[in-house]
């Protein structure tokens, strides 16, 4: 992660997903074929679940197995274990595609409670009043 003089991180903004993925494994020899999940996916990454074991800096072919069908060659920079042989790992997209964004679902939009207002809806008070009257900027 890239840290500004701001204290901001570059870090590029991720999109939750659970998407069913096929996942090959060091392609150029070994080529181990394991199903995944994609949990996020990022203009330079995504972060997924396998259930085989992997290490930073091995390359992995990601391709997602439903929907629009293309292939991401990657490059694993960072592996959590997770059960007897699982991990979650983070991957760096090597040569990222333009992805058509009906290729990945988005998020539902949370729930907002009662009363509550989007920040782009604006509050009418300000603009009606109420039943004083306009409010004023004083």
């Amino acid at each position: 992660m890239i840290y500004r003089t701001d204290g901001t991180s570059s870090r590029p903004e991720r999109t939750p997903v659970s998407i069913p993925v096929s996942v090959l494994i060091d392609p150029d020899t070994k080529k181990i074929r394991q199903r995944g999940v994609m949990l996020d996916i990022s203009d330079r990454g995504l972060r997924l679940k396998i259930n085989s074991p992997i290490v930073p800096g091995e390359i992995l072919e990601v391709t997602p197995r439903e929907g629009i069908s293309y292939t991401e060659r990657s490059r694993v920079k960072w592996v959590k274990k997770e059960g007897a042989q699982g991990c979650v790992a983070g991957v760096e997209l090597l040569n990222p595609q333009i992805v058509p964004a009906n290729a990945i679902p988005t998020p539902p939009k949370p729930a907002e409670p009662d009363g509550a207002r989007s920040p782009s809806e604006p509050d009418l008070r300000q603009i009606v009043g109420d039943d004083r009257g306009p409010l004023s900027d004083s």
